[in-house]
């Protein structure tokens, strides 16, 4: 029973560890780097096939940017999971410390 426990507690660190872990890193900067040069290059194209109507290009492209302005920003939010409104709490963490300590 002893080696169960200090499995299943060396199990719930190891998940821990690599939440840390996982909250630290991010994408590599040359990533960000080629989204934004590829977002740039796809705004620019936007332009090349201009219509007649100012009013419609206009609208386009600004369509077009919010769609690209909204892909960085959910990748923003995808890269750090355990952070800002979707982000997972410590709540569960710090109730088991409590069980834990409670149980000594």
């Amino acid at each position: 029973m002893p080696q169960q426990a200090l499995t299943i507690a060396r199990t719930l660190l190891d998940a821990r560890r690599q939440r840390l872990h996982d909250n630290e890193t991010g994408i590599p900067w040359i990533l960000w780097s080629t989204l934004w040069c590829a977002a740039v290059v796809t705004l620019g194209f936007s332009f090349m096939f201009g219509v007649e109507n100012a009013r419609i290009q206009l609208t386009m492209t600004a369509a077009l940017t919010a769609t690209i302005a909204l892909m960085f920003v959910l990748i923003a939010e995808l890269d750090y999971p355990f952070r800002g409104d979707a982000g997972i709490s410590p709540h569960s963490w710090y109730q088991i410390q409590r069980q834990l300590h409670s149980d000594r």
